[in-house]
């Protein structure tokens, strides 16, 4: 602040029975410029989860990073919504907030099918439209969405599955240089994990996990080999494979 510095005490302790501590306030203090805060959880669940609401976001920018903000704001809102946390003021930002994600990210659909990171002329990508796939699905339980963009979606991604049950590979985040969709393994597991969450397709899903079971990569290559195991283990928690 203008005149000064600030200085911060915090300290931290179980109540079991009675806890004393003193609080030491500088004696060259400006006056009306100190403040204590005592904060009381019922354990270390809740104090984890205390102030949740500083995570929402408003989102903005393109598919990716519309939805770096979206779909946090979804997952707090569901939790917040679950746990009996939302107040009236709270749940009207928290709703808000979700329902502009949703908004924002319907401008991204491609008029090819699926959806990419403008929402102009290009291909759909895979990758992004099972991104919202599986992000529709968590934000359908807390605000109305449109049904006719789902079964598009939807559609359009299972027609892009390969007899065999796959997804080719090719498909890549906006900066060009990520992993998910650099082999047909990523790809299909990824793809399959996002569906298999939904579940709006389960035929497919369960061809995709079947190829999975059948093509497992390297063990040498950890991030398809983590993403097939999260596939499969959502799929079939019981499968061999995910074992």
């Amino acid at each position: 602040t203008p005149d000064g510095f600030p200085e911060d005490e915090s300290v931290s302790n179980r109540v079991q029975g009675s806890i004393e501590h003193t609080v030491t306030i500088p004696e060259d203090t400006v006056e009306g410029g100190a403040s204590v805060s005592l904060t009381l959880t019922p354990g270390f669940v809740s104090e984890a989860v205390q102030g949740m609401d500083a995570l929402f976001n408003e989102p903005t920018g393109c598919f990716e990073q519309t939805t770096s903000s979206a779909w946090p704001n979804t997952v707090v809102t569901g939790y917040l919504e679950d746990t009996n946390q939302l107040t009236p003021e709270l749940r009207e930002k928290a709703i808000g907030l979700v329902t502009r994600g949703y908004q924002r990210l319907l401008t991204f659909e491609s008029p090819t099918g699926g959806f990419n990171w403008w929402g102009d002329s290009a291909l759909g990508n895979r990758i992004l439209s099972a991104i919202f796939l599986w992000h529709l699905k968590d934000m359908e339980t807390l605000i109305e969405t449109d049904e006719a963009v789902k079964e598009r979606t939807l559609n359009w991604l299972l027609s892009q599955q390969q007899a065999d049950g796959s997804w080719d590979s090719g498909d890549a985040l906006h900066s060009g240089n990520e992993v998910l969709g650099t082999t047909k393994v990523r790809t299909t597991s990824f793809i399959a994990w996002a569906l298999a969450h939904t579940d709006w397709a389960d035929d497919e899903v369960s061809r995709a996990g079947d190829w999975l079971a059948a093509n497992q990569p390297p063990a040498d290559d950890l991030y398809a080999n983590a993403l097939a195991m999260n596939a499969l283990a959502k799929i079939d928690p019981n499968s061999i494979a995910a074992s």
